[in-house]
């Protein structure tokens, strides 16, 4: 009894090593993505003309997603785009509950 314990929790053991190294290597570097960038950078400045609040706040968490998975990324477009977003969220944010307030 005391052998097929023990198989068996190796067994368990080696496959949970398996399973964590498997999802470790399968982990995308975010910042080769640069389709999931190019997408996100675009909803941000295909949804800035917009006025009404849903537009806006649909604007704001695109923002908040590229800096949370892209922000501190290499390169010049993506450093230059996380720039510009790292000062205008706060504004766009204020002024969306503004008009919240407002209406």
């Amino acid at each position: 009894m005391k052998t097929i314990f023990r198989s068996f929790g190796l067994a368990a053991l080696v496959a949970a090593f398996t399973v964590a190294g498997t999802t470790i290597g399968l982990a995308q570097d975010p910042c080769t993505d640069t389709a999931g960038q190019d997408a996100l950078s675009q909803k941000v400045r295909d949804l800035f003309p917009k006025t009404d609040p849903t537009s806006q706040a649909a604007k704001i968490d695109a923002g908040k997603q590229y800096l949370e998975k892209y922000g501190a990324c290499p390169g010049d477009s993506v450093k230059e785009f996380s720039e510009y977003l790292k000062p205008n969220i706060p504004k766009w944010e204020a002024k969306l509950s503004g008009e919240k307030n407002r209406g």
